[in-house]
């Protein structure tokens, strides 16, 4: 079963603005904004932050499919329970430069 939710999953819980373009053919690409200037094709929303631990509770997960334009450490950390726990397999989509050598 696939399940939507409008928020964002991270190391801590709260709130933090998500920059996307609403208007442009490229709909991936969303990120958690570090602030700064916004571009005119961009906007920005604030989301829930969550951390997978506590959004899942107590459901098993035995597959994450992870793709967070850069932020899957944060994910990773937030879901440190989760992962002890399950074992999941998961699948990461790492871009190369967030990456420590």
């Amino acid at each position: 079963m696939v399940e939507t939710h409008r928020l964002a999953l991270a190391e801590s819980e709260g709130t933090a603005l998500f920059r996307h373009a609403p208007k442009t053919a490229k709909f991936g690409g969303g990120h958690l904004s570090a602030g700064g200037e916004i571009l005119m094709s961009h906007a920005e929303e604030a989301v829930e932050l969550r951390r997978l631990d506590s959004f899942m509770d107590d459901r098993r997960v035995s597959f994450i499919k992870m793709d967070g334009e850069g932020a899957e450490p944060r994910l990773v950390m937030g879901a440190q329970a989760l992962l002890a726990r399950d074992r999941p397999s998961f699948s990461p989509k790492f871009i190369i430069t967030n990456c420590v050598r």
